[in-house]
């Protein structure tokens, strides 16, 4: 992390990066955001399209391991996930574990 303040950190990225953005620019909106979200606590989403394609990967992969017979509670420690997040990727009603096609193992 570059900098502790977030905004400081995005800020200049968008300048090294993006060298087409007038600076005035940069500052105008720098202080815009600063003006409506200044001193509250954010929390920032790991997503984002990258995220959600990341996301939708690692749940194909919950339900393929799932189908071929994997437990729940394998799959979560091997995801970081919690076994309730599990069971919502399976669509599971109620919590309660449905079996895959072959599947005994919860």
């Amino acid at each position: 992390m570059a900098h502790l303040d977030l905004i400081s950190d995005i800020f200049q990225r968008l300048a090294e990066r993006h060298a087409k953005i007038p600076p005035k620019v940069l500052r105008d909106v720098e202080a815009e955001v600063r003006a409506d979200w200044g001193g509250e606590r954010h929390y920032i989403a790991k997503q984002g399209e990258t995220g959600r394609e990341q996301m939708a990967e690692r749940d194909a992969a919950i339900r393929r391991d799932y189908a071929h017979g994997e437990r729940i509670d394998f799959l979560a420690r091997r995801h970081g996930i919690s076994v309730k997040r599990v069971r919502q990727i399976l669509d599971l009603p109620g919590g309660a574990p449905w079996l895959a096609p072959g599947n005994t193992r919860i």
